[in-house]
């Protein structure tokens, strides 16, 4: 069935999705922000005569930015009025990605001595810049520079969260010696923390509408 026009772009509009994996992809990314951490375990190593040690790295990456224009002014606005996002100055366009994370550790009997590496990536995917079809070459600039604004923010945003998903990992690695189960609580750690984070987008994109970037879009190109 052939999807409408506002099937289409509501797709682009809508919270960013979220997408899970146990395995990174072949996409290339750009690093923007990585730490880890050593932790020591010493419980379930009946074989061991001494304690585990476990590394565990979260890290985000972000792919490059597309620009398209695919839609007009017209299709944004009425887009706009259709999912209910209405930004504080005229609609110019939008930026849109996916974020989501991939899980990579081994699998691990209790009474192996050998150390753990755990890496988690928050990984934020399909990054689109859309500018309306019809802007002025000035006005075209002016859009594209508020909306890699947008993007920036985010992923100031990201970066900072990750730092406290880190610590929060780090606390259920402490907790869990069974490889198993600590692989699905750290992914129902991420789920939660994704779920908040996407709570919190919201006020990253008014910070990005700040009044003195709404005074630039109000007078751009007016000479």
């Amino acid at each position: 069935m052939a999807k409408t026009f506002e099937d289409r772009l509501n797709v682009r509009l809508a919270a960013p999705r979220r997408v899970r994996s146990s395995r990174q992809g072949k996409q290339v990314f750009a690093a923007a922000f990585g730490a880890s951490i050593l932790l020591m375990s010493s419980t379930g190593l009946a074989a061991c005569n001494r304690p585990r040690n476990i590394r565990l790295q979260v890290s985000t990456q972000a792919a490059e930015i597309t620009v398209r224009t695919d839609y007009s002014i017209a299709d944004l606005a009425r887009l706009a009025g259709v999912v209910s996002q209405h930004p504080p100055h005229r609609i110019l366009g939008f930026y849109a990605d996916t974020i989501g994370f991939t899980l990579d550790m081994p699998a691990l009997d209790t009474d192996e001595c050998r150390d753990m590496a755990i890496d988690v990536k928050l990984v934020v995917q399909q990054r689109v810049i859309e500018l309306a079809s019809d802007l002025g070459g000035c006005l075209h600039e002016v859009a594209l520079e508020h909306y890699r604004h947008h993007a920036a923010l985010q992923a100031e945003a990201l970066a900072g969260s990750g730092r406290a998903l880190q610590t929060a990992l780090a606390a259920v690695v402490a907790t869990q010696s069974d490889s198993g189960v600590l692989k699905d609580r750290l992914r129902a750690s991420v789920d939660q923390w994704l779920d908040q984070f996407q709570s919190t987008l919201p006020s990253v994109r008014a910070a990005a509408d700040s009044p003195s970037e709404l005074d630039t879009l109000r007078d751009a190109c007016s000479t």
